[in-house]
């Protein structure tokens, strides 16, 4: 038991004890919204066969519908990670979740593609502000030498929330049609707002550094050590980096901004790929021959894969060099793109590689997650994941207009997926290089601590 008026370093209390009960909570709670956040990513692309078939409408027309969610969701995320910085992460989760909700249960009563189209845009907000913020709070709750494996666990909810929509939509849509599945993903969210306000507690790194409720750090803490804080504790976190600013003077200040941009190009290229794959192949599926239901399925392969996949490069990022483990993913990625062109009329073989692209593309994506939230310290955490996502997002909107494109000028499955190799081979090179510069501020900051005396710890993985 923590002696009585000492002061206790928040990070190092979590550091130093085995996940507890209340942890675990949080984490299930953490997994719950990102369930929520990739089922309503994808539902939309389920429907798509069936609005050009029922509306007779072309797969052009349905490009800005499918890009302004992805626009929502670029707006959300610049917006919703500084705003939580300020403000703290549970108060924007709970928002969001319940914007997606409603906008979910929108999009079902929609008439025509101009009406769904900022509601679309509208549900996007929520979307994009949830999940840098799930691996925010998360991560801060989360011992250091399990961080990339657990935060990697719990964004992988966002394949579960995908493939569980992938597997229902093969139910629901052709029996009930795609107003029900969109209504039945709604609700969901919807219900689960009260359970947020109830339970999700807010970040106690967030709470530390804005010195704000030191009687809820307390509880917070005591529930994590399963033992008594004393009530006159002082709580501190490590020292952060003072830069003029705030948050996002840090991401793009001289020791930051070069990693800062390697990130977003590795985000970009990483959804580019991901939401391709979520919006179109489903489409290419049918154009190839196959049933709405087999894409349905491909999908929810594709997503399984990606949980899998996320878990086990997170646990490949605890016991070796986290930049290499997701190089290396990104470049089996491009591997298994590549390989579509010989197996295309193969059913199997489709969904053998769909798994495989889950595995090195969702699961890659998953990891950058948790190399983001190690790279950042805390003061600025949430608004660099949330602008990583941000500009991913551009990515994932160039991807609905490529599509649609490619699409109409005659190409196929076996066609479009090696064309798109050279993505993740992009993010290889640029995770290699953000490496570098992470080993040469080590080396800097160790030459520094033998000829000054004792800094400020400003670490990346702070």
């Amino acid at each position: 038991m923590p002696a009585a008026g000492r002061s206790i370093n928040v990070r190092e209390f979590i550091d130093e004890r085995k996940v507890s009960p209340f942890q675990w909570l949080v984490g299930f709670l953490a997994f719950l919204i990102i369930s929520l956040d990739g089922w309503d990513t994808v539902i939309i692309g389920f429907a798509v066969p069936e609005l050009i078939r029922e509306w007779g409408v072309t797969k052009q027309a349905l490009a800005p519908v499918l890009s302004a969610a992805l626009f929502g969701l670029a707006v959300g995320a610049f917006v919703g990670g500084p705003v939580a910085d300020r403000f703290g992460r549970k108060r924007v989760l709970a928002t969001s979740v319940f914007i997606i909700g409603m906008g979910t249960l929108a999009t079902a009563y929609a008439t025509s593609l101009a009406m769904m189209l900022p509601i679309r845009f509208i549900t996007g907000l929520g979307l994009g502000a949830v999940m840098p913020n799930v691996v925010a709070l998360w991560s801060e709750y989360v011992p250091e030498r399990r961080r990339s494996f657990l935060v990697t666990v719990v964004y992988s909810g966002f394949t579960v929330g995908a493939a569980l929509c992938g597997f229902i939509a093969a139910w629901i849509i052709p029996a009930y049609g795609w107003r029900t599945m969109l209504m039945f993903g709604g609700a969901l969210a919807i219900l689960c707002v009260p359970l947020l306000v109830v339970w999700l507690p807010e970040s106690v790194a967030f709470l530390t550094v804005q010195n704000r409720r030191p009687e809820v750090i307390r509880k917070i803490l005591s529930a994590i050590g399963r033992t008594n804080v004393p009530a006159d504790a002082q709580f501190f976190l490590p020292a952060q980096p003072v830069v003029k600013g705030g948050a996002i003077g840090t991401i793009l200040s001289k020791r930051y901004v070069a990693g800062t941009v390697l990130i977003w190009l590795c985000y970009f290229v990483g959804l580019f790929v991901t939401y391709l794959l979520y919006n179109w192949l489903p489409t290419m599926a049918k154009e190839a021959g196959y049933t709405s239901a087999e894409g349905a399925v491909m999908v929810g392969v594709l997503n399984w894969g990606g949980t899998l996949g996320s878990i086990a490069i997170g646990w490949l990022m605890d016991r070796f060099d986290r930049y290499f483990t997701v190089a290396v993913s990104f470049c089996m990625a491009a591997i298994s793109l590549w390989a579509v062109h010989s197996v295309e009329s193969t059913f199997w073989a489709l969904q053998i590689l769909a798994f495989a692209w889950g595995w090195f593309i969702p699961g890659t994506n998953t990891g950058m997650n948790a190399l983001t939230a190690r790279f950042y310290p805390t003061v600025a955490r949430s608004t660099g994941l949330s602008w990583m996502h941000a500009f991913g997002r551009f990515g994932a909107i160039g991807s609905a207009f490529a599509g649609a494109a490619i699409l109409s000028a005659g190409l196929g499955l076996g066609q479009i997926l090696p064309m798109m190799a050279f993505a993740p081979l992009t993010g290889a090179v640029a995770v290699l290089i953000i490496a570098g510069l992470v080993r040469r501020w080590a080396l800097a900051d160790e030459s520094a601590t033998k000829t000054e005396p004792p800094t400020a710890e400003i670490s990346p993985s702070a």
